[in-house]
């Protein structure tokens, strides 16, 4: 008598969807990519506007410390073209960090550039209140003043520009030199 072989039992998968299982999975990345592509645009905007604001604030920290360290004043100017200042037009179109001995608040020949910073093109928008809307300088001793030497106090607003309520960086200065961020929901931006 032959012995007849034993077949183990094995579960075998289809290779492939039937066209309803197809169309359910295309319906559910459908709806997913609806709800979370926009989400998804909204924090990297809000990435852009914190990534921005940390570098403005990473440059006025430079110019206290190089103030500090000089022994003698040190400015920051808005910049279109990194080579002097600009006194139209917002923040966001760059901005220099440099030495201002004779304390004008301009770049001046023979005036050290500390750092140049490359613009924001797009959307997002730098605004400073008076006090902040063109320079920011730093005394030898560490506070923040106005080209005329009096105790500079301000905020900087940093948001992507849009006709609606969005949310913004607000950047605030204190008459001592020290730079907090908050962040606040702004009527309109730009």
């Amino acid at each position: 008598m032959a012995a007849t072989p034993v077949h183990r039992r094995r579960w075998v998968f289809a290779a492939g969807f039937t066209l309803v299982e197809a169309m359910v999975c295309v319906a559910i990345l459908g709806i997913a990519l609806a709800t979370g592509v926009p989400a998804l645009a909204a924090m990297i905007e809000g990435m852009k506007v914190r990534t921005a604001s940390y570098a403005f604030i990473g440059s006025m920290q430079l110019a206290r410390t190089e103030a500090m360290r000089r022994g003698s004043r040190v400015a920051m100017c808005k910049s279109r073209d990194g080579m002097g200042c600009t006194a139209d037009g917002g923040w966001q179109q760059g901005w220099l960090v440099f030495h201002d001995p004779n304390r004008n608040g301009r770049l001046d020949g023979g005036e050290a550039v500390i750092e140049r910073h490359p613009g924001y093109p797009g959307k997002l928008v730098f605004t400073g209140n008076q006090p902040t809307a063109q320079i920011i300088t730093y005394s030898p001793l560490g506070p923040p003043r106005t080209v005329v030497g009096a105790l500079l106090a301000g905020t900087l607003t940093v948001c992507n520009r849009s006709v609606d309520p969005v949310r913004a960086r607000q950047i605030v200065v204190s008459r001592t030199g020290r730079v907090r961020m908050q962040e606040v929901t702004v009527p309109s931006c730009g």
